[in-house]
């Protein structure tokens, strides 16, 4: 009798390590949106559902870590349905990463204005199938604005000409043109 329990067991364990499971791609991570509260980076998630129905999704946790420290991490609740028959369905996940370890990932950053980073995600599927996935990868942040444009220079013939218009009985004349010269421009 153990052996056709076990013959039985072998035939189930079997046909279960042959079905098709879906298949899923952490594809992408970047920026979204930066504000005054922290910012919040784009994570997509690829999934190829085999099965010629739908599945439903019961929630998509995530993990980001960088420079060996735990920046963020949350669930997505309900993210919506896997579309069937071997079609890959998108799924976004939003990440809040606030300001205080914002700031210490820019100063990170250093000149060449990159991160680097890994990212956790278990999609939770039927019941308690969860498909780990980890991706790692350098998240390359916008560069800061380029400085303003210098102003103009002065130009000598400009001040020349306005204290010519200058009359003796016209001293307001003169000091708005004085306040035109600058010791650089003498």
């Amino acid at each position: 009798m153990a052996q056709l329990v076990d013959k039985a067991k072998g035939f189930v364990a079997d046909k279960l390590a042959n079905i098709q499971k879906p298949e899923a791609e952490l594809a992408d991570v970047s920026v979204g949106h930066v504000g005054r509260d922290g910012a919040t980076l784009a994570g997509r998630v690829d999934v190829r559902n085999p099965y010629s129905h739908a599945i439903p999704v019961c929630e998509v946790s995530y993990s980001l870590r960088s420079a060996g420290r735990e920046v963020a991490s949350g669930t997505v609740p309900d993210p919506g349905s896997l579309a069937g028959g071997g079609a890959t369905t998108r799924l976004d996940v939003p990440v809040r990463v606030p300001y205080d370890f914002l700031a210490s990932l820019v100063r990170d950053a250093g000149s060449d204005w990159d991160i680097d980073y890994e990212m956790r995600v278990g999609l939770t599927v039927v019941g308690n199938l969860t498909l780990p996935l980890t991706k790692s990868g350098e998240l390359k942040l916008p560069p800061p604005p380029p400085p303003p444009p210098p102003p103009p220079p002065l130009q000598h013939h400009l001040l020349s000409d306005l204290l010519r218009s200058a009359t003796a009985h016209d001293s307001s004349a003169i000091l708005h043109a004085a306040t035109y010269v600058t010791p650089t421009a003498l």
